[in-house]
């Protein structure tokens, strides 16, 4: 070391860090202020390795000293002897360079830059990695030890937050940064007075056919009197997000939102709403149910609001995707806002279902001129429609670019062209005053228990069951219901190979069904997948042969490793139960006028009656439709409409509905096969009717999911107790074949109502809501929702 750094005798000479054998942070900092003293010019760098937890994580702690040991060593051998290094804390080094100027300093940057990018092979795996770096110069970028040391570090900050690897300070960053605390500071107080300060102002979209406006999105505005002028959101959002601030004023976002929405869905039914929502308020165990807790206290009807995910904080997939699953369960909408920019991927279509994809108007920039974006853009849009995503195009600012923008065809867009943000009062003068007459009573939104389903990806071959009792064959949730794969017993039954139905259907399931059908299947597959995760249908499919034959088949959604849901159908030649007399076709008749629901479409069965009698009976012909073939419960659709009838013929009965999951059934399905797992879902299955009274309604509601509803004297603590009871009887240790034994774990979430004439779907949603705080708990227990 030069002996004008004045180190060798002082205390500090035994400052050395143990794994680069390097002079430690308050070496380095002493030696600034001895040189301080000399009143010399001199320069000074402090540079990190970029992202070192990686390798923390990845190896150890023990190898990533090993690492810093490595790279100390080069670079001193590379140092010229006017220049020091020291080992500051974690991945930081510093240097101090005499005698030279901020210009050779970097390049003796960009020197240790070639050496972190050469991979260094470290107990036989090879590591390479990137450095950012601040630079500071004595006098100029300071006249004291702490002011020079601070300087560099915001230099640093500065190279890091924005990869621009090498930054030399200037006094705009110490200037920003006094700012950034300012603004800091004040957002802090804002939110601690009820966010004073915040509002909302409200930006029309419209429909693309008809450019008329479909709803709004509200954005959030911040005014401070000490900044003397509006700040842009793109600067204290993210500030908000990088602390807890966010939860707290992304609350007031929604209920003020709400509150808006309410007044204005009573005067155009038709009104919708979209509202930005963090993926850090994901986070927070409490927000999901302060969504829905709000949507009820303010009577908004969930069809109408959309909750847009923005990108600028990241969050896992998981936490998104469940988030998700549980609000468009409870009939609320979800969004991708500003694709195309951030983290955006086509990830997200395989990892998570939405509703609406928002296109960044980044995308526009060059859509004027430039083909290829107008081919990625009109790519992007045919694919969102082929999964039954709804495409909102923002940005639209002018006549040229909405030409363009409306071939490609996305349903929704947005822009200055049809508004600005408005304040409320001028977005109500605008577009809901005087509107209302042109939104027919017909075209409400409707109130469905379900969202529609999202496209799938194709199962693997291996996770469909080959050899089942039936034919089997599974589809995409497409506009066509792609035809994914089958097993042998399905080709029999059509004698097709698999190369034939791509040549003779285009891989399109419906070419299978008889011409006569197609419309009618079509119809009946989307209206009952709008009310649950089960299809039964009953239609002709024709063979290769030319012969049609009926077929009953009977649909669950399932999902993939990625949890993407199709739909696999088992389809069982119902020959001898449509060989049936005419006096079995009017019981027939008379049970689906009584109970509007099971048959549906009749004009199959009068179509192929016979005069012959036949063996099987009304009766079981019914329950066999009703009933889940594989546990024998009934299958969602009949336990909902079967729920519904009993609620509305006694509406002044006390109710409660149990929400059943089995915990990590995929890891049985995995580990043991899906025929031990069909096993154990059979087994639960008699143990909850063991469980209830036969009068209660018990069902499975797809997968591992059951429904039970029924009826109590409104003693919550006699729930209590039954609830647990129930819960130690499912839990019981399974055995299977003497040889394996399995203790299942599951969640239950409970709902239960005293009021007169609640609806189904509140029951639902509440025990929804109850089994999501369980899961989020940690799974393997009971919470009961009350009134």
């Amino acid at each position: 070391m030069p002996n004008n750094l004045d180190l060798e005798n002082t205390p500090l000479a035994c400052d050395i860090d143990v794994a680069t054998n390097l002079r430690g942070n308050r070496s380095y900092r002493t030696a600034i202020a001895n040189l301080i003293e000399k009143k010399e010019p001199y320069e000074i760098m402090i540079f990190g390795i970029d992202n070192f937890k990686r390798i923390n994580d990845l190896y150890s702690y023990s190898f990533g000293d090993i690492v810093l040991h490595e790279f100390a060593s080069e670079i001193r051998n590379i140092v010229p002897t006017h220049v020091e290094i020291f080992r500051l804390d974690g991945d930081g080094f510093g240097l101090i360079a005499l005698g030279i100027d901020s210009d050779e300093l970097k390049n003796l940057y960009g020197e240790i830059l070639k050496l972190a990018q050469t991979p260094k092979n470290i107990q036989g795996f090879a590591i390479s990695f990137t450095i950012s770096a601040g630079i500071c110069q004595y006098p100029t970028d300071g006249i004291s030890c702490d002011v020079l040391y601070h300087n560099a570090r915001l230099a640093l900050s500065e190279a890091k937050n924005n990869s621009k690897r090498c930054v030399h300070y200037t006094p705009e960053l110490s200037e920003q940064r006094r700012l950034d605390i300012q603004l800091l500071d004040r957002l802090q107080s804002s939110v601690d007075n009820n966010c004073e300060g915040f509002y909302l102002v409200f930006q029309a979209i419209v429909q693309n056919d008809t450019k008329e406006c479909d709803g709004c999105e509200a954005l959030l505005r911040w005014n401070d009197s000490l900044f003397g002028e509006e700040i842009s959101p793109n600067i204290f959002i993210p500030i908000l997000e990088q602390s807890e601030m966010i939860i707290t004023v992304g609350k007031w976002i929604l209920e003020e939102s709400f509150i808006q929405c309410a007044k204005w869905h009573k005067l155009m039914p038709t009104f919708k709403m979209n509202i930005n929502v963090s993926a850090r308020q994901f986070e927070d165990p409490e927000f999901l149910n302060f969504v829905v807790d709000s949507m009820a206290k303010y009577n908004i009807n969930p069809n109408a609001i959309t909750l847009e995910l923005t990108e600028s904080y990241r969050v896992s997939f998981e936490i998104v995707y469940e988030a998700f699953e549980f609000l468009r369960k409870q009939g609320i909408q979800t969004a991708f806002d500003d694709f195309g920019t951030g983290y955006s991927s086509l990830d997200i279509f395989r990892s998570i279902s939405a509703d609406k994809l928002k296109i960044d108007r980044s995308f526009l920039e060059r859509i004027t001129h430039d083909v290829t974006d107008q081919i990625l853009l009109k790519s992007i849009i045919e694919m969102c429609r082929s999964m039954n995503i709804i495409v909102c195009v923002e940005g639209i600012e002018n006549v040229e670019i909405e030409n363009i923008i409306t071939k490609l065809n996305p349903q929704l867009l947005q822009g200055f062209l049809y508004s600005k943000p408005l304040s409320k009062e001028d977005f109500e003068e605008k577009y809901i005053k005087g509107h209302t007459s042109q939104f027919e009573e017909s075209k409400k939104l409707p109130t469905m228990l379900y969202t529609e389903l999202r496209p799938a990806k194709p199962l693997t071959f291996a996770e469909i069951i080959n050899n089942a009792y039936a034919s089997i064959f599974q589809v995409g949730m497409d506009t066509e219901f792609s035809f994914l794969t089958c097993n042998e017993g399905f080709r029999r039954m059509i004698g097709y190979t698999i190369q034939e139905i791509g040549e003779k259907f285009s891989n399109k399931a419906l070419g299978f069904v008889h011409g006569d059908d197609v419309e009618w299947v079509n119809t009946e597959i989307r209206r009952q997948l709008g009310e649950g995760d089960t299809v039964t249908i009953e239609f002709r499919i024709v063979r290769s042969d030319g012969k049609a034959i009926w077929i009953l088949g009977t649909g669950n959604v399932v999902r993939s490793n990625d949890r993407n849901p199709s739909l696999i159908i088992v389809m069982i030649d119902n020959t001898k139960a449509k060989n049936i007399n005419l006096e079995i076709l009017a019981k027939c008749n008379m049970y689906e006028e009584a109970s509007g629901h099971i048959l549906g479409d009749m004009r199959h069965i009068k179509d192929s009656v016979k005069s012959n009698a036949d063996e099987i009976s009304t009766e079981i012909f019914i329950d066999k439709i009703n009933k889940d073939p594989l546990t024998g419960l009934l299958m969602k659709s009949v336990l909902e409409q079967n729920i519904i009838e009993l609620i509305s013929s006694n509406p002044d009965s006390k109710y409660a509905l149990w929400m059943i999951d089995i915990d990590d059934f995929k890891v049985i399905n995995d580990e043991f096969g899906h025929f031990i797992g069909d096993e154990i879902l059979t087994i639960i299955a008699k143990r909850l009717r063991n469980s209830f009274k036969m009068n209660d309604i018990i069902g499975r509601s797809g997968g591992d999911e059951y429904l039970i509803f029924m009826q109590y004297d409104g003693d919550e603590n006699i729930l209590i107790e039954k609830s647990k009871k129930v819960f130690r009887s499912l839990v019981e240790p399974i055995v299977i074949n003497k040889d394996v034994v399995i203790k299942p774990t599951l969640s239950i979430g409970i709902s239960c109502y005293l009021k007169t004439n609640t609806p189904f779907s509140e029951l639902f949603k509440k025990a929804d809501n109850a089994l999501y705080r369980v899961k989020r708990n940690g799974k393997n227990n009971v919470i009961i929702s009350s009134q």
